[in-house]
């Protein structure tokens, strides 16, 4: 990861085509074990736009992990998309980021997807099928 974010401020990378990459490894990822819940490729080429004009601009990255894709779990708060906490009853849209995301995007990172998490949260590993 940070290998990746220095070669993104060196623009040895763009963050668009490091958001894509990701993006793309993430579809034959679901295709393979169906481990995606939500997607979000839009939004996230959007931010990784918004970022590489950030470091034409000023010269420098935004944060440390300027550009870095992150997948968070189902679990996780992201404004505007949905979470839950492995039942039914707790599925909702989040109206604002939860505390991690906040502190995440703070740092330059570029939110794509989200994945499958066990059922109640109640292991250390889910089941994809």
């Amino acid at each position: 990861m940070i290998a990746l974010a220095k070669a993104i401020a060196s623009k040895k990378f763009s963050t668009v085509a490091v958001a894509t990459a990701f993006a793309k490894r993430a579809i034959i990822a679901y295709q393979l074990m169906c481990c995606l819940t939500e997607w979000f490729m839009d939004e996230a080429i959007e931010q990784a736009k918004l970022l590489d004009d950030y470091l034409e601009d000023n010269g420098k990255p935004i944060g440390p992990l300027h550009g870095v894709p992150i997948s968070v779990k189902l679990q996780i708060s992201i404004a505007g998309h949905w979470s839950m906490a492995g039942t039914l009853n707790t599925f909702q849209k989040a109206s604002r980021d939860s505390q991690l995301i906040a502190i995440l995007r703070n740092a330059g990172s570029v939110f794509y997807c989200k994945t499958n998490q066990p059922q109640s949260l109640m292991s250390l590993e889910s089941l994809s099928i």
